[in-house]
């Protein structure tokens, strides 16, 4: 049986796997991980698949912890053209207050979006295919924490035949259900 923790809350230690394992009561699971931020620690014995869809993509294996993965496309390796000519730094100052203002406006109207994580969160499941492959073969999808009810709500819909629950203790008693 597969189980699916969904992680939005603070980096992954390997002791939650553990509870996780040891609340469900059944040692022969295949618990994989889909989070936010990247482990603390190494999960390569713990979880089966960990999938990091944050801003942050490092994953800690024990060789060390791989670089990070950018979300954005890699630049051209060579520079194509000059660079632009300085500004004088009079136009600098002047730009400068209202740059900051700036700045802070849009930090605040983001933090103020409806959803906030957990619709970041299910955005970037959608789209990244191997977190989609991954909740495809999941029996027992498990919300960890509130800002994962968002996308275990919608893979519930999306996989009808998993379940989707919040938090361990519902999860055992399905888990304890489907034998």
């Amino acid at each position: 049986m597969n189980v699916l923790l969904l992680v939005t809350g603070r980096a992954l230690p390997v002791s939650v796997v553990d509870d996780a394992r040891r609340e469900l009561a059944d040692d022969s699971l295949v618990v994989d991980v889909v989070t936010w931020l990247p482990p603390v620690e190494a999960l390569d014995e713990a979880v089966g698949t960990c999938v990091v869809i944050g801003p942050v993509r490092a994953v800690p294996t024990s060789g060390g912890t791989s670089p990070p993965v950018s979300r954005t496309a890699p630049g051209p390796s060579t520079p194509t053209a000059q660079a632009a000519p300085a500004r004088s730094p009079w136009v600098r100052t002047l730009r400068r207050p209202f740059g900051r203002a700036r700045r802070r406006i849009g930090r605040t109207v983001r933090r103020l979006v409806v959803g906030g994580v957990s619709r970041q969160f299910w955005t970037r499941i959608r789209r990244d295919g191997e977190a989609s492959a991954v909740a495809a073969r999941a029996d027992v999808i498990v919300a960890m924490d509130t800002g994962a009810i968002r996308a275990g709500w919608h893979l519930a819909r999306r996989h009808p035949a998993a379940v989707v629950t919040l938090g361990l203790a519902a999860a055992a008693r399905e888990v304890e259900q489907r034998g």
